[in-house]
């Protein structure tokens, strides 16, 4: 289903016809909704199914029915996109681990953020630099629309937008804090056990995002 295909620095194990797409400034982390759709996948309903639920109940809190449908749908793939030995640590694992599998699931489902994350985040945690600044987003999109035809095309609005959704979901993950401006990375800890759980999943490409592998 996945393939880990060259992105100049950057692996992302994706779909084949997967690219670059600005649709994050309209998402959200949804820790708690990622839970709730986990658990109504695993009693056998499907995306359309969770939509139409969400739409009747408005099981999300969502402002409104369509905002509820881009919740339902994006969660639904996030999901989707995790191998259930993963998604079983929603159940036992800690607060970290958790928050750790939610952000797995974003890289996953998102190869930008996933190359920001495998380019930017991850080389910063290998050479000590704990610090994410607003220069390094800049620096980051600044080349994608350079080598990148279809980011060459976003306003400076949505990228800018993109910007607050990855700070968003960082602070989310608690892999940064909240600070105004520059924001102080922290260090997760998964325990060996669960990283090698990840790395029988063929999950490694994400470890090594959050720095967490040797290159």
């Amino acid at each position: 289903m996945y393939q880990v295909i060259s992105t100049g620095l950057a692996i992302w194990p994706m779909m084949a016809s997967s690219g670059y797409s600005a649709a994050a400034t309209k998402f959200s982390f949804w820790f708690s909704e990622y839970r709730k759709v986990l658990s109504l996948v695993r009693e056998g309903m499907g995306k359309d199914s969770i939509r139409q639920l969400s739409k009747d109940e408005n099981i999300f809190s969502a402002t409104t029915p369509n905002r509820g449908a881009v919740i339902a749908s994006a969660v639904y793939a996030r999901v989707n996109s995790m191998p259930e030995e993963i998604n079983r640590f929603m159940d036992t694992g800690d607060l970290e681990i958790q928050r750790t599998i939610v952000i797995f699931s974003i890289m996953r489902t998102d190869r930008l953020f996933f190359e920001f994350m495998f380019e930017v985040f991850r080389d910063k945690m290998l050479v000590g630099d704990m610090v994410l600044r607003d220069s390094d987003f800049r620096t980051f999109f600044n080349e994608k629309r350079i080598s990148s035809e279809t980011v060459s095309e976003w306003t400076e609005s949505s990228l800018n937008n993109l910007r607050k959704t990855y700070k968003s979901y960082l602070a989310d993950a608690g892999i940064t804090d909240r600070a105004i401006g520059d924001r102080l990375i922290v260090r997760p800890y998964l325990g060996p056990d669960f990283e090698d759980i990840l790395i029988k999943a063929g999950m490694e490409p994400f470890l090594k995002a959050l720095g967490r592998m040797s290159p």
